[in-house]
């Protein structure tokens, strides 16, 4: 489990501060194009070309890919069960998905708000 920053406006910050969403959806660089089939989120093992040409497994990593294999990107914020961190709310990643909205690529994380340890002045 890694946890990463992430930048979020003061707006949804507070949003996410008080529960009022939890689903982030960020932009995804780079574009797959003009793919408009399904995009799918998951381990896989990207192709790697070596000198010689030959092409090879590479390590297996968490990112988005098409299903015919000619795209892949992998996820800037990580794999399901890593943290994130926006300001003075800490999260964590419960789902992470693709969906297309207009002609753009998107992720989307279904993430939870993870509570802050209890200050000593708040026990009875």
């Amino acid at each position: 489990m890694k946890e990463r920053p992430v930048n979020l406006t003061p707006k949804e910050i507070k949003d996410l501060h008080d529960s009022r969403f939890n689903v982030l959806r960020m932009v995804i660089k780079p574009q797959p194009g003009l793919y408009f089939g399904d995009i799918q989120t998951g381990y896989y093992h990207p192709t790697i070309v070596d000198k010689s040409g030959e092409e090879d497994a590479g390590d297996e990593i968490f990112g988005a890919y098409s299903g015919d294999g000619e795209w892949g990107c992998k996820c800037p914020y990580g794999q399901i069960g890593d943290r994130l961190r926006a300001g003075n709310v800490l999260l964590e990643i419960e789902d992470i998905g693709a969906k297309l909205y207009g002609s753009r690529w998107y992720w989307m994380m279904e993430v939870k708000r993870i509570e802050q340890a209890i200050k000593a002045e708040e026990t009875p």
